[in-house]
């Protein structure tokens, strides 16, 4: 019995959903560590020292929540002995282990590195895996059950538009430190970030048609409004994130 149970596992489709389990822990254990030991140098703490009209107002990061819960969700899905062999769940498993990989190693970098080039590079590669997958999920759309469609395409369609945001307000940090012409702190730098953000969500909504993938941008855009309004930054940034909003909400609907 023990054999039988273990012998699915000892394959490529084995592997593949085992490494999407144990990345899938292992960013929401090391994205916790530095909160939970209340560490000084925490990825919020690193944000804070280079602040921007591009970091969403603090609790609107508790949107990882809800996402590591949906990944656990896909996680555990597509580790079931049923679902190995299942061909949707075979062509974005690597892609899915690969995102979390790269969420946990961000996650490690930022608290000990503090932000840069490389955690951008490190956060654009997640983001563009996630892009990845969001146009293998959306050929698939029609043809999934609904268990797919809600434990599979929901989970990795959310945590992509998040990461396609959130890659934007890492760079914006990383432009302060690296202390670039192109100054994200003011209404010249931080608008023209955000409007190639909101243009590169709105061509990905349009194509997709996923209001699942665009609501966590769109969250991320409103949290950025709320800062601007409760840190008293310069307003005609949050009217510039408002149109990204309108943006994406006309294309992708």
């Amino acid at each position: 019995m023990p054999d039988q149970l273990v012998a699915p596992y000892l394959s490529i489709d084995g592997l593949r959903a085992t490494l999407v389990m144990i990345f899938a822990i292992a960013q929401i254990v090391v994205g916790s560590w530095p909160q939970i030991k209340k560490s000084d140098h925490s990825i919020a703490i690193r944000s804070a020292n280079l602040d921007t009209p591009l970091i969403p107002f603090g609790p609107f990061f508790a949107i990882w929540l809800p996402i590591f819960a949906l990944c656990m969700a896909y996680a555990t899905w597509q580790i079931l002995p049923s679902n190995l062999s299942d061909p949707f769940l075979r062509d974005i498993g690597f892609l899915a282990a690969g995102i979390f990989l790269a969420n946990t190693l961000w996650e490690a970098y930022v608290p000990k590195y503090g932000l840069g080039w490389p955690s951008t590079f490190i956060l654009a590669t997640s983001a563009c895996l996630g892009i990845w997958c969001v146009s293998l999920i959306s050929q698939e759309l029609p043809e999934l059950s609904s268990y797919e469609y809600w434990l599979v395409a929901v989970p990795l369609l959310f945590l992509a538009g998040w990461l396609c945001l959130a890659v934007f307000a890492n760079l914006s940090s990383t432009l302060v430190k690296a202390k670039s012409v192109l100054d994200p702190r003011t209404i010249l730098g931080a608008s023209i970030l955000i409007l190639i953000a909101g243009a590169l969500v709105s061509q990905i909504g349009a194509l997709s048609a996923s209001l699942v993938f665009v609501s966590s941008a769109i969250w991320g855009l409103v949290g950025i409004i709320t800062a601007i309004f409760i840190k008293d930054k310069p307003k005609p940034i949050a009217w510039v994130a408002g149109f990204a909003i309108l943006l994406i909400l006309y294309r992708t609907l």
